[in-house]
């Protein structure tokens, strides 16, 4: 589940209208995203990442080569934690145990070596916290290599850091309500997940955050017929 910090769509095109791409050898377009949006990190517990939409395969990608800034410093996501992330180095003619991910047992590797992608140190998780969580404008700024929807999202998961609320719908006169559409709003976070009512008015799967205060919107339509007011 996700909550948004801000979004973007990034296109364009040429004098004729034709849709344009970026260069593939290319750093990218940069994106400057002015956001009001906050969030309690410590709360969620994870990382704020880019994400991308492929409209080949109908998914968002997460973006896992540009580094993303908060307010102009790198933010500790995925990315700045790969490149904090010590590469391997066999030291001597030893011979290093590897592991799965590709670097080597702590005694067996120079920690000297040069980071992998070159973007410098990143704002400490506290600081980070603390910009995500005050009021006013932030910038999240980011190279991106594809152009079309561009999210800035923190993702979790239940049951760790969500709730899963169930009830019943029913009309004025206690009869149940099925086929009802319902958003549950956040109100100390900027966040919706909806549901729809089942048999006998149930909703079972409406997510949002825990300890937290969220509003229950009910979307009911009736089809008017001619000029009937409703």
């Amino acid at each position: 589940y996700l909550q948004s910090l801000g979004a973007a769509w990034v296109g364009a095109t040429d004098e004729k209208g034709n849709q344009l791409a970026v260069k593939e050898d290319s750093e990218g377009l940069e994106l400057d995203l002015k956001s009001n949006a906050t969030a309690d990190m410590e709360k969620l517990d994870t990382t704020v990442e880019m994400w991308t939409f492929n409209e080949d395969s109908g998914k968002w990608e997460l973006e896992t080569t540009q580094p993303m800034k908060v307010n102009g410093e790198v933010a500790p996501n995925s990315v700045s934690q790969a490149e904090e992330k010590p590469r391997a180095k066999p030291r001597g003619k030893k011979k290093a145990r590897q592991r799965k991910d590709g670097t080597y047992e702590e005694d067996d590797f120079d920690r000297e070596a040069p980071p992998r992608l070159g973007i410098g140190s990143c704002m400490s998780p506290a600081a980070f916290r603390k910009t995500v969580g005050k009021m006013g404008q932030k910038t999240l700024s980011t190279n991106i290599k594809k152009l079309g929807y561009i999210n800035c999202d923190i993702a979790y998961q239940h049951p760790l850091r969500a709730v899963m609320l169930q009830g019943v719908v029913l009309d004025a006169s206690r009869k149940p309500l099925t086929g009802i559409q319902l958003w549950a709003v956040g109100r100390d976070y900027q966040g919706r997940c909806s549901d729809v009512t089942k048999e006998e008015g149930k909703f079972l799967a409406m997510i949002a955050q825990f300890d937290s205060d969220v509003d229950v919107e009910v979307h009911w339509h009736r089809p008017a017929k001619g000029d009937e007011k409703l």
